[in-house]
């Protein structure tokens, strides 16, 4: 798979275009959190605050790609709230002062 992100914004995948992706900044790869630290940095929530984003997921193993709306919740200095819009799924996850991913709810765990 080749998926392509250019200055504006418009996404490609495997080089041909995806209106439905255009805009998003975010990328959420399924097997890994380290893509949550993307939006979490870049939100920069305070605690108590929640926002929502729709970002560009990789469902893996199919490999298909697909705009996903999530929200993140600041619950404590260390720890947010992830939550898939459409689905419902959510989860805890523990971060360092960097906003890097220590813990994924019980799936995760940086050693």
């Amino acid at each position: 798979m080749r998926l392509q992100r250019d200055d504006q914004d418009h996404w490609t995948v495997n080089g041909e275009p995806r209106d439905d992706l255009s805009g998003l900044k975010d990328i959420d790869i399924g097997v890994t959190p380290s893509t949550n630290v993307l939006p979490i940095r870049r939100m920069k929530l305070a605690v108590g605050e929640s926002a929502a984003v729709t970002a560009v997921w990789i469902c893996c193993p199919q490999l298909t790609v697909q705009p996903l709306k999530q929200s993140y919740e600041r619950l404590e200095d260390n720890a947010y709230l992830y939550r898939s819009i459409a689905s419902g799924y959510t989860a805890r996850l523990e971060v360092d002062d960097n906003g890097m991913i220590l813990a994924y709810e019980d799936q995760w765990a940086c050693r």
